[in-house]
């Protein structure tokens, strides 16, 4: 019997999806279908479960509709069968096809009137497994798909994108670690470090940037790059937030009841966090609870994610209505021209480490330092250098009249109390600092 007989005659009497009208994926297409497939394209929607939830099932079905027509346009390209999958994915088996053309096709699925479909409500990505080098079955090419096509989402959305064995070990590293992760906030291990920022005309302590640290009994120390990704990735960016938020205003707290006066704490926020239409009310009330006020607190993010679709600018300019600062970190390394900063909530642009360290063109380097304090003086906003570690790097910023930096030179991350020590040894000329002044809040 022919290929097509045989899919004909299994597609006898199958389920029909009522949407798309495209046949559900079941066990029987492997058997069949498996000994003639050369690739899968797995491909999702993206954003259709939020834009039922938000929406209504009404437009998640037709961001499905729409997706079955260009999905069944590059199956009939690849002379491959679709099916229908569960959720936001569809499931094109192709019996044979270069690697280029199956780029190419893929490609063009992801497109929407030749532009990225990222851009557009019903972006589509698509994951790509190759039987023999990533699955000898129908079921372990689906599992690659899935991989591949997960990671796209999260890295490349609304492209194309062939699977690899890495991609493998980065989506068991974040379940492992992820569910480690949750169980550390539950349990509140999440501990915090204290980078000072110094005035770099007089010497004084302005404030310190709170750091979060993790060591997890199997994996050991994480890197905070990674726990943070991770958390971004598996929506824990909100919890891990509201703990180290917690836990920094206790310590701010503590210090003040000890007689030591910390002017201002600069805390890290993820997008998660900013999409909360209540995190502003939450803010309010934990620094009521604490007894901080919202002066003493800047909420720092990394540009990149403040211009991602304009996520959280109505969160940050309510919270700048508390009387909280905004900090754009790491500027310049991200998307935001200097145009922008007109309109952007802030109050406070960081200077990102890369412009001090050693570079091949140390001219330029200075050069793009010195506009951006420049651009920021003339609209009123604070300056902060990061990443200083050297004496001359401390000139070069005074000389630009920078007024606030951080890093080695002054001091590394510390823990509290080692954080107090140092303060201590700083201001050794001056009284000594209260014996209950060492103090390290762990609740």
């Amino acid at each position: 019997m022919e290929v097509v007989e045989r899919v004909v005659a299994a597609e006898a009497g199958r389920d029909v999806d009522p949407v798309t009208g495209f046949v559900q994926y079941e066990p029987v297409d492997a058997a069949v279908l498996g000994p003639f497939t050369a690739a899968v394209l797995v491909v999702e929607v993206d954003n259709f479960l939020m834009t039922s939830h938000i929406v209504g099932c009404e437009a998640g079905e037709l961001m499905l509709v729409e997706a079955a027509e260009r999905v069944q346009q590059a199956a009939t390209a690849l002379n491959g069968r679709v099916r229908r999958m569960s959720g936001p994915h569809f499931l094109v088996m192709v019996p044979f096809a270069r690697r280029s053309e199956l780029h190419d096709v893929a490609s063009h699925l992801a497109l929407v009137d030749d532009r990225p479909a990222a851009s557009d409500a019903g972006a589509l990505t698509v994951g790509i497994a190759l039987a023999m080098r990533d699955g000898a079955d129908v079921p372990s090419l689906i599992r690659a798909g899935m991989v591949a096509v997960a990671h796209g989402r999260r890295e490349h959305p609304g492209t194309a994108v062939f699977y690899e064995a890495e991609m493998a070990e980065e989506a068991w590293d974040r379940y492992t670690v992820g569910r480690a992760l949750r169980a550390a906030i539950d349990r509140r291990e999440i501990t915090l470090v204290y980078q000072p920022q110094i005035d770099l005309d007089t010497g004084a302590v302005v404030g310190v940037e709170v750091l979060s640290r993790w060591t997890d009994e199997v994996h050991g120390p994480i890197s905070p790059a990674r726990f943070v990704r991770i958390a971004d990735q598996l929506g824990l960016g909100r919890a891990l937030d509201a703990l180290v938020f917690n836990k920094a205003l206790a310590q701010l707290r503590a210090w003040d009841e000890a007689g030591v006066h910390i002017p201002r704490l600069s805390i890290n926020a993820s997008p998660e966090t900013l999409r909360g239409r209540r995190v502003p009310q939450t803010v309010a009330e934990t620094l009521r609870r604490h007894g901080v006020a919202a002066e003493r607190i800047t909420v720092e993010l990394i540009e990149s994610r403040l211009l991602d679709a304009d996520v959280g600018l109505d969160t940050l300019r309510r919270l700048r209505d508390l009387g909280m600062r905004v900090s754009l970190d790491d500027f310049g390394t991200g998307y935001a021209s200097f145009g922008q900063l007109v309109t952007l909530p802030i109050d406070e642009l960081k200077i990102d480490r890369s412009f001090l360290s050693d570079s091949e063109d140390p001219v330029t380097s200075g050069a793009v330092v010195a506009a951006i304090v420049r651009v920021g003086q003339t609209l009123g906003l604070d300056i902060v250098a990061e990443g200083i570690e050297r004496v001359d790097q401390q000139q070069l910023l005074r000389t630009l009249r920078c007024p606030v930096g951080q890093g080695y030179l002054y001091s590394r991350p510390l823990a509290a109390d080692d954080f107090i020590a140092w303060l201590a040894h700083r201001n050794s000329g001056a009284a000594e600092l209260p014996a209950d002044a060492v103090v390290q809040v762990t609740a």
